[in-house]
This record gives structure tokens, C-alpha cells and sequence, in this order.
């Protein structure tokens, strides 16, 4: 399986998209507004590094354009609530965003950034998961959701 576009290179975009909008409509603010999206940013980062930390310790390939490369399963940790937290922590920081700028595109964004990564990333990668394991990943997929 070979992606063309890097999920992370998506999820940048979207935030530099958040950003731009700012120019074309008016945004709304309100209090702790600042506060609140770098919390939720934080959560994501979080949720990231944890994943990209197990992937290590079970040293497996942590990109997402070679799933085929992937040598262990991982279903503890940020795995056991999801089977995409690095994904996860993405939308997060992508819904973070939309709260920082505070335009009704990011609502937009946050939708059609779950439709791209389902569509062209995750249903590719769930295929070579069950090349690659199998039963064991059928087990997974009965106990843990794809997103939360």
C-alpha cells in the first residue's frame, strides 16, 4: 500500500486553512477561548507522542505511507481506546485550531478531515493489518473503536 499525501502533511493543512479563513470571514471569540484550545491542543500532541512512544517500544515502523512494513500489533495503551490514536491526536489539534480561530470552516475542516483519513488512509491501512495479522487484528477490531 502506498499513500500519496502524509497524513500529517493533510492535518498542517487544514490548520494553515483554519488560518486563512480568518481573512475571508469574520471570527467569534469568547472567553477562555485561548485557554481552552491550547488544552485541547495539548491532549492531541499527548495522544501522539504516547502512540508514536509504544510504536518504539515494540519497535515498529511509525509511518503512516508503509503500513506494510509494520512488525508488531500494538493494542495497549492509547491503542485500547483506539485503533488510531496518532489520527486521533490529529483531529484533536485540527479541532483545537477551529477553536483558536473561531470561523465556522473549521467545522468543515474537522468533518472532512475524519472523511480523507477514513477514505484514503485507514481503510487501506486496516486491509494490511489484516494481511499482516490477521485473526489477531479481527479480535482487535471487536474490542476497540476505529476512532474513540
Amino acid at each position: 500500500m502506498k499513500t500519496k499525501i502524509p497524513p500529517p502533511l493533510i492535518g498542517l493543512t487544514f490548520i494553515l486553512i483554519n488560518y486563512l479563513s480568518t481573512f475571508l470571514f469574520e471570527s467569534v471569540s469568547f472567553q477562555y477561548q485561548e485557554i481552552i484550545s491550547l488544552l485541547i491542543l495539548s491532549s492531541g500532541f499527548l495522544i501522539i507522542v504516547t502512540a508514536a512512544r509504544l510504536f518504539s517500544r515494540y519497535k515498529t515502523i511509525i509511518s503512516p505511507i508503509t503500513p506494510e512494513k509494520s512488525t508488531s500489533l500494538v493494542t495497549e495503551g492509547v491503542f485500547s481506546f483506539s485503533r488510531n490514536p496518532m489520527y486521533l491526536g490529529m483531529l484533536i489539534i485540527i479541532t483545537s485550531s477551529s477553536i483558536f480561530f473561531a470561523t465556522w470552516v473549521g467545522l468543515l475542516l474537522i468533518i472532512l478531515f475524519i472523511v480523507i483519513i477514513n477514505f484514503f488512509q485507514i481503510e487501506p491501512e486496516e486491509k494490511m493489518m489484516r494481511k499482516l495479522f490477521g485473526e489477531e487484528y479481527e479480535a482487535y477490531t471487536t474490542k476497540v473503536r476505529r476512532w474513540i
